[in-house]
């Protein structure tokens, strides 16, 4: 996580406005050495949410991840197999991977009193501007209602 990031915290405590926050975060940063989900550094970035959200702010998590922790389970199952298609792997590993993620988050989670909310989207979604209403809607109401 990078060193700025443990003091944004502080910083939007000092103002005085509520702000909506998306935070990013990427596959290499959740993974352990060992290659399996660093869940002290999910409870980290849990833990920094719940400080911004105690603050007003509104905030959306968006994690990578899903292929890093389903290529462990899919080396861990002793499966032989190997791809020749790069984009079936990806979506294979994931589909495998994402159940893990989220118990992950919900984990860590739980200890804030809030769950984990799932919103899988392509680039299709967007092209209609009644399907973007349609996420903006649901993205304010899991906002509401406090989730991450």
């Amino acid at each position: 996580m990078h060193k700025s990031s443990h003091n944004i915290c502080a910083k939007l405590q000092n103002e005085k406005i509520t702000m909506r926050l998306v935070i990013k975060v990427g596959t290499r940063s959740l993974m352990a050495e060992d290659k399996t989900l660093d869940q002290s550094m999910i409870e980290l970035l849990v833990d920094q949410i719940a400080t911004l959200k105690n603050q007003k702010h509104s905030v959306a998590l968006v994690s990578s991840g899903a292929v890093g922790a389903g290529r462990l389970l899919w080396t861990n199952n002793s499966t032989k197999s190997t791809f020749t298609d790069r984009v079936l792997e990806k979506q294979i590993l994931a589909s495998l991977g994402q159940s893990s993620l989220i118990d992950s988050y919900n984990k860590a989670l739980s200890k804030h009193d809030m769950l984990a909310a799932q919103i899988l989207l392509t680039k299709n979604d967007f092209k209609l501007r009644r399907h973007s209403v349609n996420i903006g809607r649901l993205m304010d109401k899991l906002a509401q209602y406090n989730q991450a």
